[in-house]
């Protein structure tokens, strides 16, 4: 048995070189890796996908054999079918680029939030029927302060990126934020993976699915924050090139042009994203409307 658990934890562990050599790439230039990223990015990219789709598959087997045992509350299976949906999308949308999984992703997603806000809203409840409201107000205010370091480091990050103040990203801006948690949060899964690990004791049934959910859920959150830690540049491109930057543009700008933020009410400036060679990616240029308004 403990032979089948060392085993089982090389392979998972297996999983995370390709982002841990990624991880380490950005702070230290290692010239193995840095010579190797292609390989590493593509293998990180379908290794990911297989792992997240099986995952999900035991997910709902699990959930399938062991449901006849427990009464499970609509917020529990609303948590179950959002991991599932969600790690069936992500692996889908690695082979197949349709907007189906896109939807369906957003959709677990809302499963998800739904899902832990049942449990935070009668943990708060719980708090102040006790009489604790101290403990609830400290923990409010230290999560205010928490925040808004995390908001000031988050636009950082984004004009790092971008070169341009980060009010022009409200969708990209969120993204900044948990993207800079990343790192805590794979510590913080890793550590519980060891903990679910060691106080298991070998129970069946019900338990047995439970410590399956526990254990899978750290496991592809310590992937998730893995992966987009290793590459917070690419994922901030990617979300804001979907949603903030616009496609179509009043100002006249060049076919190597693929996105367009204005930068202010009276459309002088622009904020242009430009898949041309040996350019700056992004750059503010002036704006010369296609349709000149006549004057009298």
């Amino acid at each position: 048995m403990k032979f089948k658990t060392i085993l089982a934890a090389l392979v998972a562990l297996s999983f995370l070189i390709p982002s841990t050599a990624m991880l380490i790439n950005d702070y230290v230039q290692v010239s193995f890796i840095k010579n190797n990223i292609e390989l590493l990015e593509t293998i990180q990219k379908y290794e990911f996908a297989i792992l997240v789709g099986l995952l999900g598959i035991a997910w709902i087997i699990s959930f399938h054999n062991y449901r006849k045992y427990s009464d499970f509350k609509l917020h529990d299976l609303a948590g179950i079918l959002g991991v599932f949906l969600s790690a069936l999308s992500l692996s889908a949308i690695t082979f197949y680029q349709e907007q189906i999984f896109v939807l369906s992703f957003a959709l677990s997603g809302a499963l998800c939030a739904y899902c832990t806000s049942v449990p935070m809203f009668h943990w708060f409840k719980d708090r102040l029927n006790e009489s604790k409201f101290e403990v609830t107000f400290l923990s409010f205010v230290f999560g205010a302060v928490f925040l808004y370091v995390l908001d000031g480091y988050s636009g950082i990050m984004i004009n790092q990126v971008f070169g341009v103040n980060e009010g022009y990203f409200s969708f990209t801006k969120p993204v900044s934020m948990l993207l800079l948690l990343s790192p805590w949060l794979a510590l913080g899964t890793f550590l519980a993976i060891i903990y679910i690990t060691v106080s298991q004791k070998g129970s069946t049934g019900v338990d047995t699915f439970y410590s399956i959910n526990k254990l899978s859920a750290c496991y592809v959150v310590l992937i998730l924050s893995m992966a987009f830690g290793s590459r917070m540049g690419t994922t901030l491109e990617l979300v804001a090139g979907k949603f903030d930057f616009d496609s179509i543009s009043p100002c006249q700008v060049n076919e190597s042009v693929t996105g367009v933020i204005v930068l202010d009410p009276a459309h002088t400036k622009v904020l242009v994203k430009s898949e041309a060679e040996n350019v700056n990616k992004y750059s503010v240029i002036d704006c010369i409307l296609k349709i000149q308004v006549p004057t009298e």
